[in-house]
């Protein structure tokens, strides 16, 4: 559905049988299948891992701040554009934003530095923060269970790259894979 040059990464369908998509130089877009890509979330740039709510009505993502190293929070966008919401304010990176499947809360990934990556739920009103892990490993791409009640996730807890899950409420942490290579 995309013929220009460079990485696209991260395709997210959307209401309205919208993709969504950032290139490698987080520059954002939304297109249908058959059209013109457009260009999405341009003010804000850099942008990446744009996510839909469930049902479609929202985007949640990680914007860049380009005038702090290392430094990324969440926002959450309507689908038209408006009701821009900064979520996140902590130091250091924030992302790898999913929703829970009934669109209340968002779980991702933040920290500071490799190894100092956590899993974090929060409400998409911005309340509610909380920390699920306290490992000081790498943790990334958070996926919720369909009933809400676990979120899985890649980790090298282990000194390998496996899958792990671990309760909503983050209780019940556990090692699903143990195999050689990335597991994510």
């Amino acid at each position: 559905v995309t013929f220009s040059a460079g990485d696209k990464r991260y395709p997210a369908w959307g209401a309205d049988e919208r993709i969504t998509y950032c290139t490698s130089n987080q520059d954002c877009y939304q297109m249908q299948p058959g059209e013109t890509p457009q260009p999405l979330l341009t003010d804000l740039w850099p942008v990446k891992d744009l996510v839909w709510s469930p049902d479609g009505s929202r985007l949640a993502f990680a914007r860049f701040r380009v005038e702090l190293a290392d430094s990324a929070n969440l926002w959450v966008i309507d689908a038209a554009g408006g009701g821009r919401r900064l979520l996140t304010h902590d130091p250091g990176i924030q992302f790898n934003p999913a929703w829970s499947p009934d669109g209340i809360r968002i779980v991702y990934v933040g920290g500071r530095g490799y190894g100092r990556m956590e899993l974090y739920v929060i409400n998409v009103d911005g309340s509610g923060q909380r920390r699920l892990t306290t490992n000081e490993t790498h943790e990334f791409l958070p996926a919720w269970s369909p009933d809400g009640r676990w979120i899985a996730f890649a980790a090298d807890a282990s000194s390998n790259y496996e899958i792990w899950m671990i309760g909503a409420d983050g209780s019940g942490l556990r090692q699903l894979t143990q195999s050689p290579g990335l597991d994510t």
